[in-house]
């Protein structure tokens, strides 16, 4: 679906779009002992506080919410969808959390 494709500002926006009411809008704090060790202001997404505790439920979410109805639909004539999560347990976590919401 993404293979080789630029993302825009406009296609980040969609995602957000995509997202919203169902990620936590984590806050982006910032980071004192960053900020005084490179002497810029330095800001951390706090993305831990996600119900699968990582930023790739986003991504999970933005894929899954994309897929043509007839795919979401467990009723449909079509063949079931395989997901494969790899490589990480969070990714994996990601995956299944927006299945069942």
């Amino acid at each position: 679906m993404y293979a080789n494709r630029v993302v825009s500002f406009a296609d980040i926006e969609a995602a957000r779009e995509r997202s919203k009411g169902a990620v936590y809008y984590s806050p982006c704090l910032p980071s004192i002992p960053l900020s005084e060790l490179t002497g810029m202001e330095i800001f951390c997404k706090l993305d831990n506080l996600q119900r699968t505790g990582s930023f790739k439920e986003r991504g999970a979410r933005n894929v899954l919410s994309q897929l043509p109805a007839e795919q979401k639909n467990a009723e449909s004539s079509q063949p079931p969808l395989e997901i494969t999560a790899r490589p990480s347990p969070t990714r994996a976590n990601c995956w299944v959390c927006p299945r069942r919401s």
